[in-house]
């Protein structure tokens, strides 16, 4: 049980706490007006016995003084429950005057441990002298004279009620004090002096003792007295005992009270309760270990040992230790470290508080410690609040053998190894012996940006520009070749690659890196760079005698054909041989290539494959153009039926949906027809939305062009036209890019999202037109698009 003695040293009136220790009674504190009630300085009380220190004053234990307060001091402790004498005559020390009587009314209250036992005694005395001695000099009543000797021995508060009403006959200064009145109650019936004590029942109280002729005695009893105009709640120890006028009446007829307010050790009690409840919550609500520990010293003031005076419950968890409480670390430990003696004891003596991280060795355990005295200078007390670190002081410990680890194998590794501290300055904090040897370095010398003095000057800016780019968005950075000067001044070229790296808690915290000689790789790339860059140069004129065609395309359908047809004789055969040579070129330097090298030549057959696609839609649309249509009945469901079967994989793929009315019969080109609606479901399931499977709507009517709301531009000069609308829920298209996406090469998305010529679109308006017919599309971004063909009614 963890005391504040301070607040019990200013608890007012005399008061004393001893140990319940019989026969000693140890004193362990007492309240400041003891010092000068007996003339006794505290450090002359304080942990001596309560009989060894007032034996002077009371003769022997066996006193009359002695001998009462030893039996309340027993009963306390045997019943756990307070006990009063009302009054106790003593012998003590008065300043100048030497040995006088003293007369006292003595309360010994229990302070009750977490298991119901006695821990302490809480000694209250009040002086009484003068009400005792005064008495003799009182012109009595008959009715006083007859309590005389009850008078006599009574406490501080006295009163006397008479009759059936309970007159009040006698209230002393003490008692009118308490009640907050004068002296022109007496005289008066109780309930009308004080109303307030009808509610609480102690008319039935008294009424009780006149009657069965019963004292009545309550213990710290609470009162509700109106005071001065305010209610107010105090306490009393008091008797009730009835009074008779002779020997023969079976009734009393009055009432002798005789009591003492206790209220304020009442109050102090409770605060001091209060406050070690407090104490004690916040005590035991610590996730961390805590104690107060009493050094122990030899004779030289060494410490050699200190005594566990309280722990908390998380003490045990911390240090594994059970029921330490009274019990001495060497009692516990035998063979424990010195060293937490001399800290713990320097804390004692000085009062300086002091952090540390500290080992036992013995104990198993590593301890993070914060130790000061405890308050009130006390020099052989002090308060410990404590960590076991154990786990995470073996996790770095574990962290540091790893990193010596990585060190070593780093040192015997035969790349450039370093640890780049987090700083956009790039300062290496950490360089591999392979680094030194290479560089002819030492460790001082290569620390910080001394880099940047061996990397080759021209190459240092596209050093720091991957280096600057990776850490602003703490991602890793790989340097394909830089020249790095050897410390004979010959520079070889080497690779770089740096991966961030994060702290337990994910703090971002620098590179790790490693280098590599590529200077035999780069040297083999001038090989592949003039083999690439004639490739390149024929690629160019070629692409630029297409361009050129194109443009020509542009501006004339004839010289689209004639595009066309040189294509298909003088293209076909240069693009073939651009894959066969390229092949074998990759083929020959396949071992020598780097991932830049085989990046670059997948480029050039990617951009070979996409150039004949190219050319074979213009070869169709060329033909489209030129080629007469020779019309039959076409079953128009034959050829969406057909064409679902080319794209069936397609479908598959994407989860497609296509649904398709039923459609007529036309007189057209067949193959023509079929590449009509070849080319518009295979755009409508390429451009796809995202994530979404793709649904097509293939609708049917019959319009008639005077209707006003077709965009009817045919050669037909018919009334009636066969309308078909295929519709999408693809990602769509701006509506003012709808007449431009029929123009030969026109891309509304990049290459890189969707693959294609750019053809498809044209060669569906030449078919339409062929057949006599119109089309057009209608679009929103992201709400699908609508193609609409008109056919004309033969």
């Amino acid at each position: 049980m963890a005391i504040d003695f301070k607040l019990f040293e200013k608890i007012p009136g005399i008061n004393i706490m001893l140990l319940p220790d019989p026969p000693f009674y140890t004193i362990a504190a007492v309240s400041n007006d003891v010092i000068p009630a007996f003339q006794v300085k505290r450090e002359d009380m304080i942990g001596k016995g309560y009989f060894e220190v007032f034996s002077p004053l009371a003769e022997s234990v066996t006193a009359p003084g002695g001998l009462n307060l030893a039996g309340s001091f027993e009963f306390v402790i045997e019943h756990n429950a307070s006990h009063t004498i009302p009054v106790q005559r003593i012998t003590v020390l008065a300043q100048g005057e030497g040995f006088k009587e003293k007369y006292w009314k003595a309360t010994n209250v229990p302070i009750l441990g977490d298991k119901g036992d006695v821990e302490l005694i809480i000694l209250s005395v009040v002086d009484i002298t003068a009400q005792v001695t005064s008495v003799p000099a009182l012109h009595l009543t008959k009715d006083l004279e007859k309590a005389y000797d009850l008078f006599l021995n009574a406490p501080v508060i006295i009163g006397i009620l008479k009759g059936e009403d309970y007159i009040i006959a006698l209230a002393n200064n003490g008692l009118l004090e308490v009640w907050g009145k004068t002296s022109d109650v007496i005289g008066q019936p109780l309930l009308k002096a004080m109303p307030e004590l009808e509610a609480q029942g102690f008319i039935g109280l008294l009424d009780q003792v006149c009657i069965t002729g019963d004292p009545f005695y309550a213990n710290e009893y609470p009162i509700t007295l109106n005071r001065f105009g305010k209610d107010e709640v105090r306490y009393f120890n008091f008797v009730y005992k009835p009074i008779y006028e002779n020997g023969t009446d079976q009734k009393a007829s009055g009432i002798i009270s005789v009591g003492h307010d206790v209220s304020d050790q009442v109050t102090a009690r409770r605060t001091l309760q209060e406050s070690e409840g407090k104490y004690r919550n916040l005590f035991e609500s610590m996730d961390q270990g805590f104690c107060v520990v009493e050094m122990i010293y030899d004779l030289n003031n060494k410490p050699v040992d200190y005594r566990f005076l309280e722990v908390n419950s998380v003490f045990e968890n911390q240090t594994g230790l059970k029921d330490v409480a009274g019990k001495t670390i060497r009692e516990i430990i035998p063979d424990i470290e010195s060293h937490w003696f001399e800290i713990y004891g320097k804390v004692a003596l000085t009062g300086e508080a002091v952090r540390f991280v500290e080992e036992s060795k013995v104990m198993n355990r590593w301890f993070d410690v914060y130790a000061f005295r405890n308050s009130g200078g006390d020099r052989q007390k002090v308060a410990i609040l404590f960590t076991d670190i154990t786990a995470n002081w073996k996790a770095e410990q574990l962290i540091r053998e790893s990193e010596d680890r990585f060190r070593k194998l780093a040192d015997d590794s035969p790349i450039f190894v370093f640890i780049i501290d987090p700083g956009l300055d790039a300062s290496v904090s950490y360089w591999n012996k392979t680094w030194m040897e290479y560089t002819g370095q030492t460790q001082e010398e290569a620390m910080g940006r001394s880099w940047d003095g061996v990397i080759h000057p021209e190459d240092l800016p596209l050093v720091l520009e991957y280096y600057e780019r990776a850490f602003q968005s703490g991602r890793e950075y790989f340097i394909p070749a830089v020249r790095v000067k050897r410390y004979n001044a010959e520079h070889r070229w080497h690779a770089f690659k740096g991966n961030p790296r994060y702290l337990p808690n994910g703090e971002f915290n620098g590179y790790v890196g490693v280098g590599f000689d590529i200077h035999e790789q780069k040297l083999n790339e001038d090989v592949i760079r003039r083999s690439e860059a004639e490739l390149k140069i024929k690629v160019a004129e070629r692409t630029e005698e297409l361009e050129r065609t194109v443009d020509e395309l542009r501006r004339s359908n004839q010289n689209l054909e004639e595009f066309a047809y040189a294509a298909s004789h003088d293209l076909k055969e240069p693009m073939r041989k651009i894959q066969i040579f390229s092949g074998l070129i990759r083929d020959h330097l396949q071992d020598k290539m780097t991932p830049e090298d085989k990046h670059y030549f997948d480029r050039i057959s990617s951009a070979t494959q996409r150039m004949n696609i190219l050319i074979d839609d213009l070869l169709m649309y060329s033909n489209i153009c030129r080629g007469a249509v020779m019309k039959e009945p076409v079953n128009l469901n034959e050829k969406i039926q057909l064409v679902l079967e080319d794209l069936e994989l397609q479908v598959e793929d994407k989860q497609a949906t296509i649904n398709v009315e039923h459609l007529p019969t036309i007189n057209g080109h067949r193959r023509q027809l079929q590449q009509l609606f070849q080319n518009l479901l295979g755009n409508a399931l390429k451009y796809s939305a995202p994530g979404i499977s793709p649904n097509v709507d293939i609708t049917y009517s019959i319009v008639n062009k005077n209707d006003g709301q077709f965009p009817i531009k045919t050669s037909s000069d018919g009334l009636l036209y066969h309308l078909l609308a295929i519709k999408d829920n693809g990602v769509g298209f701006d509506p003012a890019d709808a007449e431009r996406i029929f123009t030969v090469f026109t891309r509304l998305h990049g290459n890189s999202l969707y693959k294609g010529s750019g053809v498809g679109l044209a060669i569906a308006r030449k078919v339409v037109e062929n057949h006599g017919g119109y089309i057009w599309a209608e679009s929103e971004p992201g709400k699908g698009a609508t193609f609409k063909i008109l056919f004309p009614v033969e």
